[in-house]
This record gives structure tokens, sequence and C-alpha cells, in this order.
């Protein structure tokens, strides 16, 4: 972010890389380089997969069509795990 505000980084005419502004000296890897190749910036996340008890195969999907989902149904599903047993 900052060096686009900078100036730093510009539109490159290569696909898939930045080009660095003259007066800006970008060392990448040890040398100094007039393009940045922009997978550079990004970060790889892992993504897992997440366990959860208030899973339901009856509780009533958003996405379909003619099906409404009620407080009552609600109530039903966070009383069956004892979640907020509050209804």
């Amino acid at each position: 972010m900052e060096c686009t505000a900078e100036g730093m980084l510009q539109v490159s005419e290569h696909l898939g890389h930045c080009a660095v502004h003259p007066t800006f000296t970008a060392i990448v890897e040890g040398k100094e380089n007039p393009e940045i190749d922009t997978s550079f910036f990004l970060t790889v996340v892992p993504i897992e997969q997440e366990e959860s008890k208030l899973y339901s195969s009856f509780f009533p999907k958003a996405n379909r069509e003619g099906v409404v989902q009620t407080r009552e149904d609600l109530k039903k599903q966070l009383n069956k795990y004892e979640f907020l047993n509050l209804f």
C-alpha cells in the first residue's frame, strides 16, 4: 500500500507484473528489478474444514424455492444441542 501511495508501483506492459518507477529501486531476491511479479505480494493461507456440532440435515435451506425458515425451526435447532436454551 505504501509503495502505491508513494508512486513506486506502476502498470506494466507485461501481464502479472508491476513496473517500478525509475526513481525507486526494487530489490527482489538480492537483485535490482525494474518489474516485480505480482505473486510476490501474495500470501498463501491454508483453508481448513470447520467442524461444528450445530450441523443439521433437517433445518430448512434458505436458498430453496417454497421453503421458509421460521423461528420455530431455529428454536428446535438450537435446543437440540442445548445451545442458548433461552427459547
